[in-house]
């Protein structure tokens, strides 16, 4: 079992194209870099105070509204792009995530859940 597919990477659905390329038509390959996709998106959720409308299946290309993550907490924006990129290959690991946020300045009132 994936999840949900509001939250699941895309190469965990067997989407043609999900990486991009040729190279990651169809590879249904569940790895860390998926954890780190989802992990993402939920990132962005807490940022953005709002569940994202997405469903992988449809639209590989789907991301959320960095916009919406961007005005709320500047400094965040650029590591979700990261962490939600198309090929998987060129996400951060986990640790490296985890690295990130820990030197991430706090903001008052940068995520919208409280």
């Amino acid at each position: 079992r994936i999840g949900t597919p509001r939250y699941g990477a895309p190469e965990v659905f067997h989407i043609p194209g999900a990486g991009g390329d040729a190279e990651t038509d169809v590879t249904g390959a569940y790895t860390e870099k998926a954890d780190v996709y989802s992990a993402a998106v939920i990132l962005w959720y807490l940022i953005a105070g709002r569940r994202p409308k997405l469903d992988i299946r449809r639209d590989a290309a789907a991301r959320p509204d960095i916009e919406a993550a961007r005005r709320r907490w500047p400094e965040a924006a650029a590591l979700l792009e990261r962490m939600w990129a198309g090929e998987p290959g060129r996400r951060p690991s986990a640790e490296e995530c985890v690295a990130w946020i820990r030197r991430l300045p706090l903001r008052a009132g940068a995520c919208g859940l409280w």
